[in-house]
């Protein structure tokens, strides 16, 4: 019976840990790219966040209920990452596509010269 009660406020006390560091990550993150997001999912990830401080100000703690928070936070989180990194991507597609272009253009600016050159072999052989 001890062990079952110490267990349980240990994943108690684990889940409050990862939901306070969820919480600070995740307000962390909303700062560091607020411009780069909608204004929609910014208030969603505020939303996700307040709902999960305001269960980790409540006494007693429902490990449960943190935890369903956390999903729907970290959920919210991902849609958010996946769309700066779509962004990322075609940013990157579009500059790729203009120095195709200009290489293809021959206006690189690189001076770069072909050659043909043999290898010599530094060993000496040995006579017998």
């Amino acid at each position: 019976m001890l062990k079952g009660l110490l267990k349980r406020r240990k994943d108690e006390v684990e889940t409050v840990n990862q939901a306070d560091a969820l919480s600070y990550s995740a307000e962390k993150s909303l700062a560091e790219f607020k411009d780069k997001i909608s204004k929609d999912k910014a208030e969603k990830i505020q939303e996700h966040i307040g709902k999960l401080k305001e269960l980790l100000g409540k006494e007693p703690k429902d490990a449960a209920k943190l935890k369903r928070s956390m999903e729907e936070l970290n959920k919210a989180l991902m849609e958010i990452g996946s769309q700066m990194y779509g962004q990322k991507q075609h940013g990157q597609e579009t500059q790729g596509t203009q120095e195709d272009q200009q290489e293809s253009s021959g206006n690189s600016n690189d001076d770069v010269v072909d050659a043909d050159y043999k290898m010599k072999d530094d060993k000496k052989k040995k006579k017998k």
